[in-house]
């Protein structure tokens, strides 16, 4: 689960204090495509805002032998559904794909923020991004803020993340935030791996 600030709802202009909230598919689907429609409906049925799966090349990241979900399926099925579809692209080639969809936005992972090519090329896209910032230092976060605005992103959003599955509850740190904020004046939010709501309700009352 993934919670922002600042955006605009399913329609409307961008307002402060809206909380923007995205459900993660990720790869739970494994490859069906009838379950990842079930996660959908599952994440529309909830009142979520946007749903969020992986995009890759398997034959980068995975064993050959993982199986490759049908993604603009899924996005067709998000979009009749009343959600914004998103995705996080693992590599250059993925990205443009996702961007050549009519994505409005791509999710960042927590393990690119040091990835400077990778984060130069997504930016060079032209669409606003989300990124996680798990495992992260803050000077780190800056040098990724510096490599994206660099690059041509003019709309970025930074997700506090403690990268650990699951995250226990008072390791979460939510006061991160508001660092985050204090620092690269956008807009943050919290990408949630704690078990149950109660963090993700902390997160949007900070």
């Amino acid at each position: 689960l993934d919670l922002a600030r600042g955006y605009a709802g399913r329609s409307g202009p961008r307002r402060q204090g809206r909380t923007f909230v995205i459900a993660e598919a990720g790869v739970n689907h494994n490859g069906d495509t009838a379950l990842a429609h079930r996660l959908i409906d599952a994440a529309a049925d909830c009142g979520a805002d946007a749903v969020k799966f992986q995009t890759f090349v398997p034959e980068r990241v995975a064993s050959p032998s993982a199986g490759k979900a049908e993604y603009q399926i899924a996005q067709t099925h998000a979009t009749a559904r009343g959600l914004e579809f998103l995705s996080t692209p693992f590599d250059e080639e993925s990205a443009g794909v996702l961007a050549s969809t009519g994505m409005r936005r791509l999710k960042i992972a927590s393990g690119e923020i040091t990835n400077w090519p990778f984060l130069t090329s997504v930016s060079k896209l032209g669409l606003p991004l989300v990124v996680s910032t798990g495992m992260s230092t803050l000077a780190e976060v800056a040098d990724a803020v510096a490599v994206m605005h660099a690059a041509g992103c003019v709309d970025l959003t930074l997700l506090h993340c403690v990268s650990m599955y699951p995250a226990a509850a008072e390791d979460a740190n939510l006061r991160a935030m508001a660092t985050l904020a204090a620092f690269f004046s956008v807009p943050v939010g919290w990408s949630d791996h704690t078990i149950g709501a109660e963090v993700s309700f902390a997160a949007v009352a900070r």
